[in-house]
């Protein structure tokens, strides 16, 4: 991804950003995409964005890692 910083608005559902990673990383609908919150753990789709930053924002960022392969757990 050229950029790597992006907004998104808090009252929206994580799934909201799965999707918007999809389209920027061009990952079909069949395909796996894992996304973690700060390396740690799998938010769930119906979380709210504003919800995981306030428990687990980090200077100013939720920070969102993803991958095609199963990484941790």
């Amino acid at each position: 991804m050229k950029n790597n910083v992006f907004k998104v608005t808090a009252g929206n559902k994580f799934q909201a950003v799965i999707v918007f990673l999809r389209g920027q990383l061009g990952v079909k609908a069949g395909d796996s995409l894992f996304t973690y919150i700060n390396g740690a753990f799998a938010p769930t789709p119906d979380d709210t964005v504003g919800n995981l930053y306030k428990c687990f924002g980090t200077d100013g960022h939720l920070i969102v890692n993803y991958s095609n392969t199963q990484a941790w757990g």
